[in-house]
C-alpha cells in the first residue's frame, strides 16, 4: 500500500486508537467480512509502511455504504475520535450546517 499523509482519523497522540475488531465489520454482498481498515493509513499523522499490509487503504469516499455507516457510528460512539475536517467534508458525514454534534463537538455528526 501506498503511505498516507494525511489520515481521515483524529485521536490524541501517543494513545492507541480504538478501531472495531474485525469480527463487528459488517459483511459485504458476497457474504464476507469487510476488511479492517489500516489505522497507521487512516489516522492523521501516521504513515503505513507495510509492503504487504492486509487492511484496508481505500479512500474514506471510496467506502460502499455499509463500510461507511459501520465507521461513522463508531466514531460517533468513541471519546476522543473525530474526523479530520481538512479530508472528511460536511457533506460527506451528513452533517448539519453547524458542523458539530447537539453539544458543539467538532467532528462528531448531527443528521440533518
Amino acid at each position: 500500500p501506498l503511505s498516507s499523509q494525511t489520515g481521515c482519523f483524529l485521536y490524541p497522540k501517543g494513545d492507541r486508537m480504538p478501531m472495531p475488531l474485525q469480527g463487528d465489520y459488517p459483511m459485504d454482498a458476497s457474504g464476507q467480512r469487510y476488511p479492517e481498515l489500516c489505522v497507521q493509513h487512516h489516522r492523521e499523522g501516521l504513515q503505513c509502511l507495510h509492503p504487504s499490509c492486509r487492511r484496508d487503504h481505500t479512500a474514506h469516499t471510496q467506502w460502499p455504504a455499509p463500510l461507511k455507516t459501520f465507521i461513522c457510528a463508531h466514531v460517533d460512539a468513541t471519546a476522543n475520535l473525530t474526523w479530520n475536517k481538512e479530508i472528511v467534508t460536511p457533506d460527506w458525514l451528513g452533517l448539519s450546517s453547524s458542523g458539530g454534534d447537539a453539544s458543539g463537538s467538532p467532528g462528531k455528526r448531527k443528521r440533518t
